[in-house]
Parts: structure tokens; C-alpha cells; sequence
């Protein structure tokens, strides 16, 4: 092999390392740079759900009392009567639900046991842990 040969290789081989040391740099560099996009899209999109859910909890929340100042429905749920929790029941699940505000209404008594379930009739014991707690408390 010749001198001229010889450095031609070796000037190839050294362009070669050079331009595969930069596309590593590249590829490490444009991974990073994706990565950190990707985690600011994440907590952008969590910072809206967050905002999202505070926003419908306080309105759920304002309309509540719709619920717990309806008389009839108090008294016919101290009085454990199904048929007058039904009838008082639905007419705040129409009014709340026709606003948006919910979608569902389950209404347990202090057993846990199901008294009011709309839209989709349900009865008998819960077993959502949420219901549990509040009994408890």
C-alpha cells in the first residue's frame, strides 16, 4: 500500500469517526431536547385537567345544596321511604342534570344501601369505597 493510499485511508476513516461522533452529539441532543418538550406538554395537559376538574367540583359543589336543602327529600330519607325519596330525588337529578352539572345522581342511605339511582336504576348495597367513608365520618 502506498503513502497516498495510506493517508487516504486514514483521512477517510478520521471524516468517518467525525461525522459518526456528530450524529451521536445529534441524536443524544435532538432525544434530550424531544424529552424535555414531551414533559412540558405532560404538565401543561395536567395543569388544564386539574383546572378542568377544580372548575366542575366547585360548581357540583354550589349546586349541592340543591340536594341538601330539598326538605321532602331529607324527610323521606329520615323516614327511610323509598317511593318519596324517588319522587323527590328525581326532580333535583332533572334540574341538575339538565344544567350540566351532573350526569349521574345515586343517593345511599345510612347503610350504604342505594335508595335513588338515576339514570340507571341501581338498588342495594354499594360498594364504592367513597359512600363507605362518608357513613363512617
Amino acid at each position: 500500500m502506498t503513502f497516498k493510499a495510506r493517508l487516504l485511508s486514514i483521512i477517510f476513516f478520521a471524516a468517518f469517526l467525525v461525522m459518526a461522533v456528530v450524529f451521536y452529539i445529534t441524536y443524544i441532543s435532538l432525544d434530550f431536547t424531544e424529552n424535555r418538550f414531551s414533559e412540558a406538554a405532560v404538565r401543561g395537559k395536567s395543569v388544564l385537567w386539574q383546572k378542568i376538574i377544580q372548575v366542575q367540583l366547585d360548581q357540583m359543589e354550589s349546586a349541592s345544596s340543591n340536594i341538601t336543602r330539598d326538605r321532602d327529600l331529607l324527610k323521606a330519607l329520615q323516614q327511610l321511604k323509598p317511593e318519596a325519596v324517588q319522587e323527590a330525588a328525581i326532580t333535583s337529578f332533572n334540574r341538575l342534570s339538565s344544567s350540566q352539572l351532573i350526569s349521574r345522581l345515586q343517593i345511599a342511605d345510612n347503610t350504604g344501601n342505594i335508595v335513588f339511582s338515576s339514570p340507571n336504576e341501581f338498588s342495594g348495597l354499594t360498594s364504592k369505597s367513597l359512600v363507605k367513608k362518608a357513613i363512617l365520618e
